[in-house]
């Protein structure tokens, strides 16, 4: 995630029609009003978009606004840069391991951010989700659609295997 992108992230105040605002149920106001979204472009030049909390937008925040402190050069553009780099990030499959590691799990590499999207496509299931609502999770996995992906075969194999 680049500083672009989080700083030109919209605004809930900002966007959508009033109309859209009125449809929506109380909670989801409420997690309108609590969640920040940032859209990055993913892999094959899909927007992927990425839901903040309150506590995570702050931390990003402050993170900002401590750049020059913690050594990240002024034109290294990325969010989580990697101090005294111009173009160097941290990846999140390199802080992954490092943190399953540390955690001494027993099998940390068994870890990884591919089985992560896949155990949520599968809890998931629980909730019976429509396919237009699976369209949207498989969106915010980093995929393009459910049906261009093994989403739904994935999903149905699953569902067998559950009888």
């Amino acid at each position: 995630m680049t500083l672009q992108q989080y700083s030109s992230r919209p605004k809930w105040e900002d966007t959508g029609t009033q109309e859209i605002k009125d449809s929506l149920t109380p909670l989801e106001k409420q997690l309108a009003s609590t969640l920040t979204i940032v859209k990055i472009i993913g892999k094959r030049g899909n927007i992927v978009p990425i839901l903040l909390t309150r506590d995570m937008k702050q931390s990003i925040d402050q993170l900002i606004s401590n750049r020059v402190k913690y050594g990240i050069l002024s034109h290294n553009p990325y969010l989580f840069a990697i101090p005294n780099t111009t173009v160097s990030h941290l990846r999140e499959h390199d802080c992954l391991k490092r943190w399953c590691t540390e955690a001494e799990w027993e099998s940390p590499e068994l870890i990884t951010s591919t089985k992560l999207r896949k155990y949520v496509a599968t809890v998931c299931q629980i909730f019976n989700l429509t396919e237009n609502e699976c369209d949207w999770l498989a969106r915010h996995l980093g995929k393009t659609s459910v049906s261009t992906g093994n989403f739904i075969a994935y999903r149905k194999m699953q569902s067998n295997l559950q009888k």
